[in-house]
């Protein structure tokens, strides 16, 4: 036996040894970076303290935004739900940020160069930070559980995740009534 033939029956025999989830992608391998990636953020837990190293090089500790409202953005440059998304999320920035809104983006772009096209695309005034590393091997994606992207992660000013808002009209309404109650000024 040769040719497609043989191909189909060395894959039928690979999903056999392997089971079912033989193609699907890789468990993450927790053990390979820091302690913190193995833990996992749910909705209602406090941020822990960690840092991210932004596009230009600044270190950013997450912890420095406490008492102002945080947004964790998670895009690649190549999807057409963050092209979209990306207007709409400057114009959000530029409407509460002087009431106590920062932003802070995670690009799953394997290609540091599509993430800096894609900020200046957008004209994105808020850090990036650029890993390299793509959807369930970014450590901010698992420690979030964010396996996608146009993800919209809120974060309390008491540093406490709420969810994810990509509804961004619902996003809108949440931050009047955090920003209404812990004005900055």
């Amino acid at each position: 036996m040769r040719g497609p033939d043989a191909l189909a029956v060395i894959l039928l025999l690979g999903i056999l040894v392997s089971g079912p989830d033989a193609f699907a992608r890789p468990a993450p391998d927790l053990r390979s970076e820091t302690a913190l990636d193995s833990e996992w953020i749910s909705v209602g837990e406090r941020l822990p303290d960690l840092s991210v190293l932004d596009l230009d090089g600044r270190k950013i500790r997450l912890s420095s935004f406490l008492g102002r409202v945080l947004l964790l953005n998670f895009t690649v440059s190549w999807c057409g739900g963050c092209e979209d998304q990306a207007p709409q999320l400057r114009h959000v920035f530029e409407e509460f940020h002087a009431r106590g809104l920062e932003i802070v983006g995670i690009s799953y772009d394997l290609n540091r160069s599509q993430t800096e096209a894609f900020r200046r695309k957008h004209s994105i005034p808020w850090p990036i930070e650029y890993t390299g590393k793509g959807f369930w091997k970014n450590r901010l994606g698992r420690m979030f559980q964010v396996d996608d992207t146009g993800a919209v992660l809120l974060i309390n000013p008491q540093g406490v995740l709420e969810g994810d808002f990509r509804d961004l009209t619902a996003l809108r309404g949440r931050l009047d009534e955090l920003l209404a109650r812990h004005p900055t000024n």
